[in-house]
């Protein structure tokens, strides 16, 4: 399976069910969210700065089969 073409290293991954409610909460406590949601290879994630400058991505929760 090819890689997902990412230029920010994320340090961690967190899943979460609802993706636009995540996004909103994290730029209302100063994350920075340069792209917004992307899909890519049927993904659906964001990437982010936290104030700090660290790298994270949450990814859309999968639901379980």
């Amino acid at each position: 399976m090819p890689q997902l073409e990412i230029r920010v290293n994320p340090i961690v991954i967190i899943e979460s069910p609802d993706l636009e409610a995540a996004l909103e909460h994290v730029c209302s406590k100063g994350g920075i969210s340069a792209k917004g949601i992307e899909t890519r290879q049927g993904a659906r994630f964001f990437i982010f700065n936290d104030p700090d400058g660290n790298g994270m991505m949450v990814v859309e929760e999968k639901a379980k089969q």
